[in-house]
């Protein structure tokens, strides 16, 4: 494969409900060569056994499928910087476990990249989505996100704005 591999890290808590959606989301991903690495921070609900039952078609999918278990609960932080450790890619995308990705998101990003190797992250738009949201279903979708410069972005993510 010639394509820089991508690294999807995944922090998990307590999300069983999100977590299939999640799942399809990431194996229908146009872009190959990625690899995913899931750390569940000791959670309390079904979300091991979710991720278990993908187990499979997550090592198919992906060049290298990681499960880690904590067995006591860490914190974003420390998954976080546990999975930068574990990760193998080029370019990484950090996505939460209740987060979705549009089909292309991850080959846009990359093609970005590689076309502007001065730019230091490449964020895709987003949509906010109705809590009773299905992957399938893309009536749930409520308002598309566009960024136009930096500022939006920092509004958005670190103040949580959405204009």
């Amino acid at each position: 494969m010639n394509d820089p591999l991508v690294s999807i890290l995944t922090p998990c808590y307590n999300h069983s409900i999100y977590l299939e959606d999640y799942l399809k989301c990431v194996i229908a991903q146009d872009y190959e060569n990625i690899e995913l690495i899931i750390v569940d921070d000791n959670s309390s609900d079904d979300s091991i056994k979710v991720i278990e039952r993908y187990s499979k078609s997550l090592n198919c999918r992906f060049v290298r499928f990681l499960l880690i278990k904590n067995e006591t609960n860490k914190g974003v932080t420390k998954n976080c910087n546990l999975l930068l450790k574990k990760a193998n890619g080029k370019y990484v995308r950090i996505l939460a476990s209740d987060d979705l990705l549009e089909r292309t998101a991850i080959r846009e990003c990359v093609e970005h990249l590689e076309k502007h190797p001065e730019a230091f992250a490449c964020i895709n738009n987003g949509f906010v989505v109705k809590e009773s949201f299905r992957y399938d279903d893309k009536r749930g979708f409520l308002q598309k996100i566009y960024y136009s410069d930096l500022s939006d972005i920092f509004d958005s993510i670190f103040i949580g704005h959405i204009s």
